[in-house]
């Protein structure tokens, strides 16, 4: 079984004296080492991790961006003499799919409802 992922650890770089943590193996400096600015911003980012909100610190995307972000993109690719292909109407659909929106949650669900197929 897979473990899980440790919550970011608070950490003395030592060279500077400042304190960082890791998100998404990058370092991120949070100030003067053991300060109570640095202790602050630790503890959003923490907050953030255990909330999956990792955007600001990069390479972290919702499932529901993403599928907005393709159903966008799919209207401006798929076109033929000026027109959506009914390719964009399969796209939607897809993410309108039951099953794969059982799996998420009701606001993400109600994002989704806005591409329905024409």
């Amino acid at each position: 079984m897979a473990r899980k992922a440790a919550a970011p650890s608070y950490l003395h770089h030592k060279a500077s004296g400042q304190a960082y943590t890791r998100i998404n193996g990058k370092m991120v400096y949070l100030g003067e080492f053991n300060s109570r600015e640095s202790r602050e911003k630790w503890a959003e980012i923490v907050s953030d991790w255990s909330a999956g909100n990792l955007d600001k610190y990069g390479e972290s995307v919702s499932i529901s961006r993403l599928c907005v972000a393709y159903v966008k993109h799919s209207e401006r690719y798929y076109r033929k003499g000026g027109k959506q292909t009914s390719e964009v109407c399969r796209v939607r659909c897809s993410m309108r799919c039951d099953a794969f929106n059982a799996q998420l949650p009701a606001c993400v669900q109600r994002c989704l409802s806005v591409f329905v197929c024409i």
